[in-house]
C-alpha cells in the first residue's frame, strides 16, 4: 500500500511526515477535509519538528490531540520520523484510541 492509498482509504485529511534528521515537515493533503485547521496550524504550520518531538516525550503512543471534531494522531513508525495524521471523527475516546492504534500499526507497514 502506498502512502496515498493509506491516506484515501483511512479518510485522512492531512498526512504530515516529520523528518527527525533534517527537522523538516512533508505535508500531503488527502481528499477529506477538516472542519477546522486550527490543530494543524498549532502543531505543524506554526510549530516545529522539535516541538512536535518534545510534545510526545514520555507519552503513550500514538499521541492523540483533539479539538472539536478534528483529531491528530502522532505516530512514530521508525526512529527517523514522526507522522501526524489529521482527520475529523465523532468516535468516542475508546474507539478513537483503538482506531489510532490500528492506523499506527498500518503505518509501520506503509513507511
Amino acid at each position: 500500500m502506498s502512502i496515498r492509498q493509506f491516506i484515501e482509504e483511512n479518510n485522512i485529511a492531512v498526512f504530515v511526515r516529520a523528518d527527525l534528521k533534517t527537522c523538516e515537515f512533508e505535508i500531503t493533503e488527502g481528499s477529506a477535509r477538516l472542519s477546522s485547521r486550527d490543530l494543524l496550524e498549532q502543531l505543524i504550520l506554526n510549530g516545529s519538528v522539535e516541538g512536535l518531538k518534545n510534545s510526545i516525550k514520555d507519552q503513550l503512543m500514538p499521541r492523540i490531540w483533539m479539538q472539536g471534531r478534528t483529531k491528530c494522531f502522532v505516530c512514530q513508525p521508525d526512529e527517523n520520523c514522526l507522522v501526524a495524521l489529521f482527520l475529523d471523527s465523532d468516535l468516542d475516546l475508546k474507539e478513537l484510541y483503538l482506531y489510532a492504534k490500528r492506523l499506527d500499526s498500518l503505518l509501520a507497514k506503509v513507511m
